[in-house]
């Protein structure tokens, strides 16, 4: 069997395995709050801007309501990005023939990407209009038309509507136009500014929302990056360059720093134009981390779309002949694709041995008994004005109306600025409430009953995972009995 046939057997099997579990992992508390979005469409929300939601009332819509169908586009769109990138590389490197193969093999395995097309985060949509924006940039770069940079332009405000951490596209692309001889004259044309017009015109929505909502969401995200944080810098970024070895694998991030490197004394215009879209992400969020919290792992993530497509083309024209680093590039491949077979098998299965409260897949397992629980609890003390679920976790909440099987609203009264969306509240007044509550038994039933004309306990859920409850996950259950109507998202955005 030829390496090709080889590597599409590989990309099958892949597919596959997302496939399967997609279909069989519970929603993970991030999608759950995403999917509660796509039920109540908003031109933004508190924490990201709608695409997520879109993406996923797409899926719901093509693929049914349950966990595949949540899941389906943003495992399509995973597999466009991937495309997307393929073509980009074609068109810098159209010499290196080998590149899209290694490219398909590093999308694959690298936890990065495939991660994407089964847990549906605002990074999904994101990596996709990133890849959409870098190749039409490499049309330009190959010399293309003028209009390439209305290609550029649309991917940019739509990457804009998926996450805001698409606003680096514009200084990586300012940098190489700069640092480019043969592409400086596109500073004198309109073009490029043109497109900047079409990308806010595209994003006006969500600036229009923030506007009219005291820009929200703007200072959320800025406050997360750039809030100050106690930990010594060296740890923040040992922390830092740990967990962009974890999304790429220890090997695969060594190959691009080497390869980087080697890149830089090697300059031409294809290599000049991957740099520029791949470190300055990179040093954006090393900055971030230095005044801030850490950067999370998958917040650089798009720049690796570049970064691969760099490491691949460096090695391919310089170091393929050089057997130390076929076996290094082999030996990292293969210990990618062992750690995402594991991780994936343990998916399905769970079999390392990690304590269960270690475990990270310990957020996608147990929440239909949550929503078993609550359908109980509601059936069990009728109320002629209906329900609906409150949390003192707002992803307990969505994954409590997902699991229950009910269209009930769901939200958490203490962080009301989370459910601007939520507009028609007055429906809710003297209907009963379930309540989860993660807190205590009795701080929860104090801090509910100024909302409630009678509260009471009925129930606790124990969130099991490996035959282990998970206590920061398990919860008393609260039957609110009728709702005084005294809440409202609205009012949060106007504090002090």
């Amino acid at each position: 069997m030829g390496r090709r046939a080889v590597i599409l057997l590989l990309l099958l099997s892949l597919a596959g395995a997302c496939l399967l579990l997609n279909g069989s992992l519970n929603l993970a508390p991030d999608e759950a709050y995403y999917w509660y979005w796509s039920r109540h469409p908003d031109w933004s929300y508190y924490d990201h801007p709608p695409m997520i939601a879109l993406v996923i009332a797409l899926g719901t819509a093509l693929g049914g309501g349950g966990e595949w169908g949540v899941r389906l586009g943003g495992l399509l769109a995973v597999a466009t990005a991937i495309l997307i990138t393929i073509l980009m590389a074609r068109s810098l490197a159209p010499q290196e023939k080998d590149v899209p193969w290694d490219l398909m093999v590093i999308f694959s395995v690298v936890p990065a990407f495939w991660i994407g097309a089964v847990l549906q985060t605002p990074d999904t949509p994101l990596f996709l209009f990133w890849a959409a924006a870098l190749y039409s940039m490499s049309r330009i770069a190959r010399g293309g038309a003028a209009g390439w940079w209305y290609a550029w332009g649309c991917a940019l405000g739509l990457g804009l509507l998926s996450k805001y951490t698409m606003i680096l596209m514009v200084p990586c692309t300012a940098l190489y136009i700069l640092s480019s001889p043969d592409r400086r004259f596109w500073l004198v044309r309109r073009e490029p500014y043109l497109s900047i017009v079409l990308a806010l015109l595209i994003f006006s929505p969500v600036l229009a929302w923030n506007c009219s909502h005291h820009w929200v969401s703007f200072a959320f995200q800025l406050g997360r990056g750039f809030a100050p944080q106690g930990k010594p810098v060296i740890s923040k970024l040992l922390d830092f360059l740990g967990g962009q070895a974890a999304i790429l694998t220890p090997g695969l991030f060594v190959a691009f720093v080497i390869y980087s490197a080697a890149a830089l004394r090697r300059m031409d215009e294809t290599l000049r134009f991957l740099l520029c879209h791949s470190w300055p992400v990179i040093g954006f969020f090393v900055l971030t981390t230095i005044r801030g919290e850490t950067a999370e792992a998958n917040w650089p993530a798009p720049a690796y779309v570049a970064g691969m497509a760099l490491a691949s083309i460096v090695y391919r024209r310089h170091f393929a002949l050089r057997k130390s680093h076929r076996f290094f590039i082999c030996a990292s491949v293969a210990a990618a694709l062992a750690a995402t077979a594991v991780i994936q098998l343990h998916g399905h299965r769970p079999f390392l041995p990690l304590n269960p409260e270690n475990d990270p897949l310990k957020q996608v397992h147990s929440w239909k008994s949550l929503g078993q629980l609550v359908a109980e609890v509601a059936d069990a003390y009728p109320s002629d004005k209906g329900y609906f679920i409150v949390a003192d976790k707002g992803t307990t909440a969505a994954e409590a109306v997902f699991y229950s099987g009910r269209r009930y609203e769901g939200m958490d009264f203490f962080v009301p600025e989370r459910y601007l969306f939520l507009h028609d509240l007055e429906t809710l007044r003297g209907r009963n409430a379930v309540i989860v509550a993660h807190t205590d038994t009795s701080p929860g039933l104090a801090r509910y009953g100024p909302y409630f004309e009678t509260l009471r306990l009925a129930g606790r859920y124990r969130h099991e995972y490996r035959g282990k409850e998970i206590p920061e996950l398990s919860a008393a259950i609260i039957v609110g009995e009728g709702y005084r109507g005294n809440w409202s998202p609205a009012g949060a955005i106007d504090r002090p």
